[in-house]
C-alpha cells in the first residue's frame, strides 16, 4: 500500500492525537514533542528500519479499540531471532483466553507484541481500562491520553500465531460487539449497578465516589485545563485536586497526575509543582472532611441564636402553628426547620472554600451549578427521612407559605440529582 494511503488509513482507523507525539531514538532516548504529528513524519517512519520509534496518544475520552502491550521482560526480550519466546507465547495465549476473541491486529515490538481488538462502537476510555484491569495482569493498556504507544508498522505485522504476515491495511479488520468481549459489564445498566454498589460500599467504609458513572474520564476533565497557562494554574489545581480526591486517588497518584499535566503544558513556567507534595497532602486532608453532616453542628446552639429564634417564630406564626390546631406539629416542625438551616449553613461553608466546593460538586453532580445559579440547596431524601418520618408534610407547609422555593431544574434518578430548594429567608450567621 502506498505510504500516503497508509498514513491516511492509520489516522482514520486509530484517530490519534495529531497535536503531539513521542519519539524514541536509536540510543533509547525518549522525548514528548508538542508539535503536529504529520503525515510526512508517519511516511518516513513506515520506511524506517532502525530501532527508532514514533508513538501516538489517544485523542478524546472515547475509543473503539482495545490496545495491549504484551512484553517478555526475560533475557531474550520476547524474541529469539524471528521466533517468539515460549514465555511470550504463553502470555499471549493467556490474554486471548481472557478476551475470548482473536485479535484484529498484531504487530511485533522490540520486547514482545502490540495487540488490538476493534469494537463496533466506542466506549469511554475509563470504562475500557477499568474492565481490562479487573481481568488482566502484567499487561499494559495502551495507548491512553497520557501514555503513548508506537505506531504499528506494516513491516512488523503478524498473524494470530505470531508469524510474519502480509499487511492489507489498518481498516481491513474484524470488529467485535463490545458485549462479545466484556459481556454485560459494558452495558449502561451494568455500569449503573456497579457504581451504585460501590456507592453503598463507600457508605459502609469503602471507597465512595458519590455514585459517579465513569462516562467522563479523568483525562477528559484534565483536557479542559490543558495546556496549563501561566496565571491560570491555581484554578486548574483547585478543580482537579477536588476531582482526584472524589475519584479515590491517593496523594501520590495525584502528585504524579499534576506532574504529567505540567509536562504536557509547553511554555508553562509557573510554580504549580512547587512543594506539590505538601500542597496535595494538605488538600487531601481538607477534602476528606467535607461531608455536610459532620459540619452541621448543634441544633440547640443554633436555636439559641437570637436571629434564628426570631426567624423560626415568624415562620411558625405565618404557618399558623401557634394555634391550638397546629400545636401538635409545632415542635417537630421546629426541629425540621433547624435541620434545614443547619444543613444549608454547612453547604454555605463548603461553597465558601473554592477547593471544597469543587469536591462537593464532583460528589453530588449538579449541586455546585444549582448553588451558583440561584443558591439552591440539595435536600436529599436520605437526609429528609432522618430529620422526620413525615418530611413531606413539613416540606408542603414550607412551600405553601413561600418559605422554600423549589429549583426549576427538577430531579433525576438516572443523573443522581435530588431536588434542590432555596430558602427565602436570611439564615446567615451573625
Amino acid at each position: 500500500m502506498d505510504a500516503q494511503l497508509l498514513a491516511d488509513d492509520f489516522i482514520e482507523t486509530f484517530k490519534p492525537d495529531l497535536n503531539r507525539y513521542v519519539v524514541k531514538d536509536s540510543s533509547g532516548n525518549v522525548k514528548t514533542v508538542k508539535y503536529p504529528l504529520t503525515k510526512e513524519l508517519m511516511i518516513r517512519f513506515f520506511g524506517d528500519t532502525s530501532s527508532c520509534r514514533l508513538s501516538f496518544f489517544v485523542k478524546g475520552a472515547y475509543r473503539n479499540y482495545i490496545g495491549l502491550d504484551i512484553d517478555d521482560h526475560n533475557d531474550c526480550g520476547g524474541w529469539e531471532g524471528n521466533e517468539p519466546s515460549d514465555f511470550l507465547c504463553k502470555k499471549f495465549a493467556y490474554v486471548k483466553s481472557v478476551i475470548n476473541q482473536e485479535p484484529s491486529l498484531v504487530f511485533r515490538s522490540p520486547r514482545g507484541i502490540h495487540v488490538f481488538w476493534f469494537l463496533t462502537e466506542s466506549l469511554p476510555n475509563l470504562l475500557i481500562e477499568e474492565l481490562l484491569k479487573a481481568r488482566l495482569f502484567e499487561v499494559e493498556i495502551l495507548p491512553t491520553r497520557n501514555h503513548a504507544l508506537a505506531i504499528p508498522r506494516p513491516a512488523e505485522f503478524l498473524d494470530s500465531r505470531l508469524n510474519p504476515a502480509i499487511f492489507l491495511g489498518y481498516s481491513k479488520i474484524v470488529a467485535y460487539d463490545p458485549k462479545d468481549i466484556f459481556g454485560e459489564d459494558c452495558t449502561p445498566d451494568a455500569i449503573k449497578r456497579k457504581y451504585k454498589s460501590e456507592k453503598t460500599a463507600g457508605s459502609k467504609g469503602g471507597t465512595n465516589n458519590g455514585g459517579l458513572v465513569p462516562l467522563k474520564s479523568l483525562e477528559e476533565a484534565e483536557a479542559k485545563h490543558l495546556p496549563i497557562k501561566n496565571g491560570q494554574s491555581n484554578e486548574a489545581y483547585k478543580s482537579l485536586v477536588a476531582l482526584y480526591v472524589a475519584r479515590g486517588l491517593n496523594p501520590g497518584q495525584i502528585v504524579e497526575r499534576f506532574k504529567e499535566l505540567v509536562k504536557n503544558s509547553p511554555g508553562y513556567t509557573g510554580d504549580l509543582l512547587s512543594d506539590i507534595g505538601n500542597k496535595v497532602a494538605s488538600s487531601f486532608r481538607n477534602l476528606k472532611g467535607t461531608m455536610g453532616t459532620l459540619e452541621m453542628g448543634s441544633l440547640s446552639a443554633l436555636q439559641g441564636e437570637p436571629k434564628i429564634k426570631k426567624l423560626i417564630e415568624e415562620i411558625l406564626d405565618l404557618e399558623g402553628l401557634y394555634s391550638p390546631k397546629g400545636a401538635h406539629m409545632r415542635d417537630p416542625h421546629t426541629i425540621f426547620l433547624l435541620n434545614i438551616i443547619s444543613w444549608m449553613r454547612a453547604i454555605d461553608r463548603i461553597m465558601g472554600n473554592p477547593e471544597r466546593a469543587e469536591y462537593w460538586g464532583h460528589l453530588y453532580p449538579h449541586t455546585l451549578q444549582s448553588y451558583k445559579q440561584g443558591k439552591y440547596y440539595p435536600l436529599p431524601y436520605s437526609k429528609l427521612k432522618i430529620w422526620s418520618g413525615h418530611y413531606n408534610e413539613h416540606l408542603a407547609l414550607l412551600k405553601e407559605h413561600g418559605i422554600l422555593e423549589e429549583s426549576p431544574y427538577g430531579y433525576s434518578t438516572s443523573l443522581k440529582r435530588c431536588k434542590h430548594y432555596r430558602l427565602t429567608r436570611d439564615i446567615s450567621s451573625a
